[in-house]
């Protein structure tokens, strides 16, 4: 139970990545200290805006809106960029995050499959040696006297399901 919560928490974890804007207020109040990145996500995300202001800076009613994009406005002159660099920041920045949760996806699935394989559940999935079950069959413990479901290419436990459809026989494990 505890690897799946783990699993869970990691999943979580590489969907809360940083690639959002730095909100407005925080802008303003981080200012030049913001590093290239969270400038460029603000720049790149509010570009339109900042032209609709630089066009006519009435045409923003609220005050805070024109103060924002006043400081954007002036940060963009101060730090020489132009809105194709700090487009190639943002998007190299999505690439590598997207990188990063490519690869927790994969180790999420390889986990899942671990998970699956401790808990016997067989059903098409693989195992050592590259083998696959598609096909069942009952299986009769007398030691314990219970019927199980296996893999007839495997013979690994299988859910009681993979076998609901076939007749209750021990005709391909006696014993």
């Amino acid at each position: 139970m505890n690897i799946r919560k783990n699993i869970v928490l990691a999943v979580v974890a590489s969907l809360v990545v940083s690639g959002c804007a730095t909100s407005r207020n925080e802008f303003i109040r981080k200012g030049y200290s913001l590093d290239k990145l969270d400038f460029c996500q603000n720049y790149v995300k509010d570009y339109q805006e900042l032209q609709k202001f630089l066009d006519n800076i009435y045409s923003i009613k609220s005050s805070s809106d024109r103060w924002y994009l006043r400081t954007l406005d002036m940060q963009v002159k101060e730090r020489g960029l132009s809105i194709y660099e700090c487009k190639r920041v943002v998007e190299e920045h999505r690439d590598s995050v997207a990188e990063g949760v490519l690869a927790a996806a994969a180790l999420i699935v390889v986990a899942a499959a671990v998970i699956a394989v401790s808990e016997g559940v067989g059903s098409g999935g693989l195992v050592e040696g590259g083998q696959t079950d598609n096909d069942y069959d009952w299986d009769y413990q007398p030691r314990n006297d219970r019927w199980v479901c296996r893999g007839t290419t495997t013979g690994q436990y299988a859910e009681l399901s993979n076998c609901k459809y076939d007749l209750k026989d021990d005709s391909r494990w006696p014993g």
